[in-house]
């Protein structure tokens, strides 16, 4: 759970508790707050509204904000592309795409990403659901943000639809914390 959104809304909330009332004018506080449109503003607990305006964040930062520095890593950019070709694998799964920059470079390739529109399907991987498993999956960057919790369920996911003899490639920001 994001705890910066968290704490603010407690703020906001204690501030002017009226916004509970109102949906219309919550939606308007959380733009003005957060810079994102919260579609659905109801709630049963503050962490349904805290992870719903945190999906929004990161969609409008991935989405918007963020740029591709793939070419800048030695090992896990784009010397992957040759590396993963030569295992001739039957199906390639890249967790958080991004702009999709491996595909038509690495064969056999889905990209996945729950914010970019590149992304051959906009999904979590929390959520996606394949009819194969896969010989290699990367995922650069894209798991570690979060709770260790959320981490985890993502990597248990990543390891369910990997095949027996599967390669996996990551890429984390050790000692940087995400809130």
């Amino acid at each position: 759970m994001n705890v910066k959104i968290l704490e603010q809304l407690e703020l906001i909330f204690q501030t002017s508790p009226q916004l509970l009332r109102n949906g219309f004018k919550l939606q308007q506080t959380i733009q003005g707050t957060f810079n994102v449109w919260a579609d659905d503003v109801s709630f049963n607990n503050l962490g349904d509204l805290v992870e719903r305006i945190d999906d929004k964040v990161l969609e409008k930062y991935f989405s918007e904000v963020w740029q591709s520095r793939t070419k800048k890593y030695k090992y896990s950019g784009l010397t992957l592309i040759d590396e993963i070709n030569n295992l001739n694998p039957n199906a390639v799964l890249d967790v958080g795409c991004g702009f999709n920059e491996f595909k038509g470079k690495i064969h056999n390739l889905i990209g996945i990403d729950p914010y970019n529109n590149k992304a051959d399907i906009k999904v979590k991987i929390e959520d996606y659901t394949p009819n194969q498993l896969f010989d290699v999956i990367i995922s650069l960057g894209s798991v570690n943000f979060g709770s260790t919790d959320k981490i985890f369920t993502e990597l248990e996911r990543i390891v369910s639809i990997a095949s027996s003899n599967c390669n996996m490639y990551f890429r984390v920001n050790p000692g940087l914390s995400h809130t």
